[in-house]
């Protein structure tokens, strides 16, 4: 009866009879074995790793306990201790062509992909008709960018097991990469007519759908696949996407915190959370998980633009740059690269470096809404709204409903008397319920001010109040009062007398602290009128500093308590750096 539950998808049920049965024999090996096998397909990879710890405590040579072990400490994160229990799964059963797939799998995890292949093809060796290890060698091949021999592997596995869903799932994955949305919408389809709440279908589904600009759609099948799957990472990081996307940032917030609650280093997630933060204005917030997800995947190129974006916003441009180019020595085709420099390049009024960087984008990403828009911008700033125009029109002409038009039209309308046109433009496209709080915001102000540039001032003050009403300082003073509190206990008396110190000692550096609108801007400026003082402004070096020890002390905890990891080498090298 589990093994039916399990075959039609229904793992909770599965689950709760499988706990039943546990209790009732607690000294059967085989049923802690399922019990396990049942946690791991949902998920719960704690629950699954204490399973198969009691199966092997009832059944000491179970090599099968023991692989399972491995996998369950391997989806931890856990790759010494799931190296050791492959090891003892090997040692009791040196030809088990299962233990050689897991063994596989971790070597994957560490990115040794050919090593990875190798224990696949050993397993395969040993079994020539194992799915698992058939498709598990088709995600590789799929990862070193062989979709074809991909492609091979998982028709192979299917093949063997037509009823093998992970690799129809991972069919509809390959699929999905090659572009074809169609097909792989249709292999999700297929499973949900047999299994509605399959949680890799659900997913699959909701990311094609994610794709094609289906978000509530896309939402609604990843929050039913976490009904499945509640410990699942990636459902949450893509929900968090999504209503990042709608402007949902603080709810986009809390899912990526739980993708890094349940899924520490998962990078993509702390980049995801630093663009909810930014969003929310939390920009503090947003720097230290930018720098936590760069420390964790330097080449997440995404990160370097993210942060990029942050330092635009918080008035440092050359930070900016650098952050930029970052992203591009990592990916020299990332168009939001180019995007963002070409913005940042128009605040340094550097405009013909701006111009090119979106000219380069609209290469890369031939019909891009943002790099045509940009371009008309720097346009503008350089005197010339009726090119600008030139750019504009087209796009006016297809329809194409965007904010960043907008704002560039409602910029150039008053040279061109188009006022009243970008009016008619705005309106419409304030109907659209998608566009989110600081878009609506601009959208309105702008809409106040040719309101105003064309004497309709009562019209002009309901919009300016309407843009008011969207800006939300996204505070959550409960978040706030606890960082504040983590704080103080770090930095209490008890604490700085334990706390590591740094060899270096200088007095270089002044700083100015005060509370806001308390006189630190005008103590500065007097300050720097001496010859031998430089006034440096607001930066962001400390808060990056901050973001970075968690990073650097591989620290399960961030800031502030993962100071007390820190060696006097590291600090002595933060000193330096600053």
């Amino acid at each position: 009866r589990i093994s039916g539950l399990i075959q039609a998808g229904r793992l909770s049920e599965a689950r709760d009879l499988c706990t039943s049965l546990c209790g009732k024999t607690p000294q059967d090996a085989d049923n802690w074995f399922l019990m396990g096998a049942i946690n791991g397909q949902m998920g719960d990879y704690p629950a699954a790793e204490q399973c198969c710890r009691e199966a092997i405590a009832l059944q000491p040579d179970s090599a099968a306990a023991y692989s399972n072990l491995g996998s369950a400490l391997l989806l931890q994160n856990r790759l010494e201790e799931a190296e050791a229990a492959f090891a003892s799964a090997l040692d009791i059963n040196p030809g088990d062509a299962q233990t050689h797939n897991n063994l596989g799998n971790l070597l994957r995890n560490r990115q040794m992909l050919a090593e990875a292949a190798e224990c696949y093809r050993k397993a395969l060796a040993l079994n020539p008709d194992f799915a698992e290890a058939s498709n598990n060698l088709g995600g590789v091949l799929l990862m070193q960018g062989d979709l074809e021999a991909a492609r091979t592997h998982y028709e192979r596995a299917l093949e063997l097991q037509p009823d093998y869903l992970d690799a129809r799932i991972n069919l509809g994955k390959l699929q999905f990469r090659a572009g074809d949305m169609q097909a792989a919408s249709d292999t999700a389809e297929i499973i949900l007519a047999n299994m509605p709440q399959h949680p890799g279908a659900l997913l699959l589904l909701g990311t094609v759908q994610q794709q094609k600009g289906e978000l509530q759609e896309a939402l609604t099948c990843f929050e039913r696949a976490l009904q499945q799957q509640p410990q699942n990472a990636e459902l949450y990081f893509r929900s968090g996407l999504i209503l990042n996307q709608q402007g949902h940032s603080q709810a986009a917030a809390q899912s990526f915190r739980q993708a890094t609650g349940i899924k520490p280093d998962f990078a993509e997630a702390w980049n995801g959370l630093g663009a909810a933060c930014m969003h929310m204005g939390k920009l503090d917030i947003a720097a230290q998980a930018f720098q936590h997800s760069i420390s964790l995947k330097p080449e997440l190129a995404d990160a370097h633009v993210n942060l990029g974006r942050l330092y635009t916003t918080a008035g440092n441009p050359d930070s900016a740059v650098q952050c930029c180019q970052r992203a591009l020595k990592y990916d020299p085709d990332n168009t939001r690269a180019y995007l963002c420099l070409g913005g940042t390049y128009k605040i340094m009024a550097r405009y013909e470096e701006a111009e090119e960087c979106f000219r380069k984008a609209e290469q890369l990403s031939p019909g891009s809404v943002e790099a045509r828009a940009g371009r008309a911008n720097i346009l503008d700033a350089m005197g010339k709204p009726m090119k600008a125009f030139d750019i504009l029109q087209p796009l006016l002409d297809e329809g194409i409903r965007s904010t960043l038009v907008a704002n560039v039209f409602a910029n150039i309308s008053k040279d061109l008397d188009k006022q009243h046109e970008a009016i008619a433009y705005i309106e419409d496209l304030l109907q659209d319920q998608g566009i989110g709080a600081n878009a609506r915001r601009d959208l309105y102000f702008s809409l106040g001010k040719l309101y105003d540039n064309t004497g309709q001032y009562d019209a002009a003050f309901a919009k300016f109040s309407q843009g008011r009403n969207q800006v939300s300082d996204g505070s959550n003073p409960e978040e706030d009062l606890r960082l504040l509190d983590n704080i103080r206990a770090a930095f209490s008396n008890e604490q700085m007398k334990s706390l590591t110190t740094s060899t270096i000692e200088t007095d270089r550096p002044v700083f100015i602290v005060g509370m806001p609108r308390s006189g630190t801007s005008l103590v500065e400026q007097i300050l720097a009128s001496h010859h031998a003082v430089f006034g440096a402004g607001e930066l962001l070096y400390m808060g990056d500093i901050a973001a970075s020890i968690q990073g650097i002390t591989n620290c399960s905890s961030i800031y502030p308590a993962c100071i007390e990891n820190l060696t006097v080498s590291q600090l002595n090298e933060l000193s330096q750096g600053y």
